[in-house]
């Protein structure tokens, strides 16, 4: 195995395991190893039209034939991590990551938002039901229906409405699912989910929800099933501020995302020694919280980055910030208007 870090797994028609990680793909005839795409980080598979698919950091490739041939994504695609696809019955390719966006068989892409009814902006796993029904998880606003038949009408569902119903008690609760119990802590909603679509012999707990960066206080907070490290403080008297982010030491291996307030504002940046100048928009009341996730190659890298307040650059006032492959560190910028 070129990495620990799994990200998917797919079995073929013959029985074979393809092994997704952030090195590349890994396929297991039963007797040998061999990796595919080496030095790539491979978030999913999928079985397409007798070939396979799989899809990184804003790219895909097809593997027919016993050959690997890359598929250039429309432009609005490219942009970021791709973490699921699944294939309807229609052969329509649906994607999901930070946006959520439907390839049709003539390679056109349609992406969801607003005005679909689709308000995350952060989508993070996928399915398809019996009814060509199109199931989406997202990182902090539940879950979301396409209906592909009515998908010019009104494709969205909604937490509240028939398919999903939420019901608050005013006592400690657990969630249900299909009648079944999975008792939790003391400040949790009750989540009844009444579709016959899903598993009864498969409970529901808040572990296995996608997490995202958040500005609660309470430790330990966790992103992308990493440990976010509290990370330091510090005031400022604008409402839109710039910061510069770079490395001092030049690695080629060294490539971070950055999220403010949940999203994303740099997307796998290469660090170098050269500034990267980012703008924040500082919200008053919260704590306006920067993340930074590492793109880690092995257990030992450690990404180290510098941060500059451009209206306070000074060496001494410099911000290091370290994150490697199980923390993330963050920056958390308190408003005080002068």
């Amino acid at each position: 195995m070129p990495s620990n870090r799994i990200n998917d797994i797919l079995v073929d028609q013959k029985g074979t395991k393809w092994v997704a990680t952030e090195n590349g793909v890994v396929e297991f005839n039963g007797k040998s190893w061999k990796t595919h795409l080496k030095k790539s980080d491979i978030s999913c598979l999928i079985k397409y039209k007798g070939a396979i698919l799989a899809t990184g950091n804003g790219q895909m490739w097809k593997f027919k034939n016993k050959e690997w041939s890359e598929l250039i994504l429309p432009e609005e695609l490219s942009n970021g991590p791709i973490e699921d696809m699944v294939v309807d019955a229609n052969n329509n390719i649906w994607l999901a990551g930070h946006f959520l966006a439907r390839l049709d068989n003539n390679w056109m892409a349609y992406v969801y938002d607003e005005q679909d009814g689709f308000t995350s902006q952060h989508s993070t796993t996928l399915a398809v039901d019996h009814r060509n029904n199109i199931w989406v998880g997202t990182a902090g606003n539940g879950l979301f229906k396409i209906n592909t038949e009515t998908v010019n009408d009104a494709p969205m569902a909604f937490a509240g409405q028939a398919d999903i119903q939420e019901v608050p008690r005013p006592k400690p609760t657990s969630i249900l699912l299909n009648g079944e119990n999975t008792a939790r802590g003391e400040k949790e909603e009750v989540l009844e989910v009444t579709s016959s679509l899903v598993n009864p012999s498969k409970k529901i707990t808040p572990e296995a929800q996608p997490t995202t960066p958040t500005v609660s206080m309470e430790a330990p907070q966790y992103f992308k099933q990493r440990i976010v490290k509290l990370g330091k403080k510090v005031t400022v008297n604008d409402k839109r501020i710039k910061i510069a982010i770079w490395n001092e030491n030049v690695n080629p291996n060294d490539v971070i995302s950055v999220f403010f307030n949940g999203e994303e504002v740099l997307g796998y940046h290469q660090l170098t020694n050269r500034r990267r100048v980012l703008s924040l928009k500082i919200k008053r009341g919260k704590e306006n919280q920067l993340v930074v996730y590492a793109h880690t190659k092995s257990e030992e890298d450690v990404k180290k980055l510098k941060i500059a307040l451009l209206h306070k650059d000074t060496p001494m006032d410099w911000i290091t910030l370290e994150a490697d492959n199980e923390y993330c560190d963050s920056l958390k910028f308190d408003y005080l208007r002068k």
